[in-house]
Order: C-alpha cells, then sequence, then structure tokens
C-alpha cells in the first residue's frame, strides 16, 4: 500500500503552524527550562493534528544542560511515518530559518511511504512484481517480512510460483506455501533436493489441517 499527502494544503498547514508557535515558545528560556527540567529532561509541547494527514508538535530536551528543540512532523497517524526538524540550539543560540523549516516540511510531505501487508513502514528497494495489471504491480514489504518470508529467486512459493498465502520455511531455508508443502510427496525439499529435519521448519499460522500436512510437521 502507497501513502502519500493529497491535500495540497497539508504543507503550508505545517508551515503556518511553525510560524505561529516558534516565536512564542523561544520567548521565555528560563521558563522553558523549567519546564524540560519537570518533566525529566524531556517533553513535548504544542502537539496538534492540524488535517487528517498531518500532526505536529515541538520536542524538546536538555543537552547538557542547553535546550535543544526539534519540530516533529507526523503523516497519515502512523509513528513511524516522523521527521524531526532541528529548530533551535542554545549553545549556538541561532534559529534555523524559515526557508530551511518549509524545505524540510516539504521534503518530507512530498514523498510516497509504503506500508508492508503486516503493517509495518516498507522500503521501496524491497518491492517485488506480482502478476497484477498495473499500477498494482509492485508489492513493497518491510526488511522483516522479506527477509523472512519473500527473499527468494523470484519472490514466489518455487511450487505455485504464487506469491500470497501461508508460509513454511524449510530447514534448508527454502519458503514455500504450507498446502504446497503438504502436497510434495517426503521430507526431501522439491528446490534443492535436501533432506528437511521437519523439527527446524518454521510454521506460520494458521496451521494446516490436512492429514499430510499434520504428519509432514509432526503436529
Amino acid at each position: 500500500m502507497a501513502l502519500r499527502v493529497k491535500n495540497p494544503y497539508t504543507t503550508e498547514l505545517a508551515y503556518r503552524w511553525y510560524i505561529a508557535t516558534c516565536q512564542e515558545l523561544l520567548e521565555d528560556l528560563d521558563k522553558l527550562r523549567e519546564t524540560i527540567e519537570r518533566e525529566d529532561h524531556c517533553t513535548s509541547l504544542y502537539e496538534k493534528r492540524l488535517n487528517e494527514e498531518i500532526s505536529v508538535r515541538y520536542h524538546l530536551c536538555l543537552d547538557n544542560d542547553d535546550i535543544e528543540i526539534e519540530y516533529v512532523l507526523k503523516l497519515f497517524g502512523r509513528s513511524e511515518i516522523k521527521h524531526y526538524i532541528p529548530i533551535f540550539h542554545e549553545a549556538i543560540g541561532d534559529v534555523k530559518s524559515e526557508e530551511t523549516v518549509r524545505s524540510a516540511i516539504e521534503h518530507f510531505c512530498n514523498q510516497t511511504y509504503y506500508v508492508c501487508k503486516c503493517g509495518e513502514l516498507a522500503k521501496p528497494r524491497l518491492g517485488f512484481l506480482i502478476p497484477n495489471p498495473p499500477p498494482d504491480c509492485i508489492e513493497y514489504r518491510c526488511e522483516t517480512c522479506y527477509l523472512y518470508w519473500f527473499k527468494r529467486t523470484d519472490d514466489r512459493c518455487a511450487v505455485c510460483l504464487e506469491d500470497e498465502g501461508v508460509w513454511v520455511k524449510l530447514s534448508c531455508g527454502h519458503i514455500l506455501h504450507q498446502h504446497c508443502w503438504g502436497d510434495t510427496p517426503g521430507m526431501t525439499c522439491p528446490v534443492c533436493r535436501n533432506m528437511t529435519d521437519s523439527k527446524k521448519n518454521v510454521y506460520h499460522y494458521p496451521f494446516i489441517t490436512s492429514p499430510d500436512f499434520r504428519k509432514k510437521s509432526g503436529r
């Protein structure tokens, strides 16, 4: 699934909220330091959901007793699609220019973000072709799912060549559909022809309940 900011005013809303709140936040640094200290040297202020696509807040902490402030953007209510823009560090004294902040907001909001079917943020480099018509011919996975369940020669079950289903990872490292493995005679991997160890095969819920599969899996 691809997520992309569609509202043309989302970027402008995030920028205007920054302009409206930044100076107020920096008016009294001593009072701000007291607030941060009360919150165990790290806190958030001015948290607001600006529309259905973006939420913003300021992240404040003390770095060697110097105040450090970041403007935090979060898209689509997803904690993993988040961006921290450094705004102010007391030791340096300068506040980031408005042009720099606007540019950072635009860059973050203008990207396309992909979500794995497990719900985690996917990585475009871990995409693969599937037999569906465009524009849905590419699927993207998070690194965990890709490496554990999908890292095969052609990213499909080696028996039926389909990419969706419930998987078993054999002790030799090859990954098949559970029902395809259940239909394979004997305990030999149909890809590498090596004998498999049923105690080291990894199954993914839900389990197949056919007699042949239960016999192979030792269940």
